[in-house]
């Protein structure tokens, strides 16, 4: 029982300039671990790319297309169907304007089918 007294004696004894810096330690210790295993990890290009267009050459000349793997940011793999393989040209061209729709459903416009 002396054992416990004493304990809480000596954590009330602490200075409270001790407290403080302890308690930003033990706030900012995680986010530091976690900040630093993000870095490692987009360093080392872990996982899938998730941006919306990939770059490529098609006869040497520079296109994007959409990403395949995009759904997988925001669904299951089973639960996400994939972006069409269009293809455009990295440069637009003077004359021309570009409309990008994404999604699947509302694209092909459901509820109302193809026949009306």
């Amino acid at each position: 029982m002396s054992n416990r007294k004493d304990n809480k004696k000596s954590v009330e004894n602490i200075d409270p300039k001790r407290k403080r810096i302890f308690a930003v330690f033990l706030i900012l210790f995680p986010l530091i671990v976690l900040t630093l295993l993000e870095i490692i990890l987009r360093v080392a290009h872990y996982g899938d790319s998730f941006e919306l267009f990939q770059q490529f050459e098609y006869y040497g000349k520079p296109y994007y297309r959409c990403n395949q793997d995009y759904g997988k940011k925001y669904f299951n793999v089973v639960q996400y169907t994939t972006p069409g393989n269009d293809i455009f040209a990295k440069e637009k061209p003077k004359n021309g304007f570009r409309i990008f729709v994404m999604g699947s459903s509302s694209t092909v416009g459901f509820p109302y089918s193809s026949a009306m």
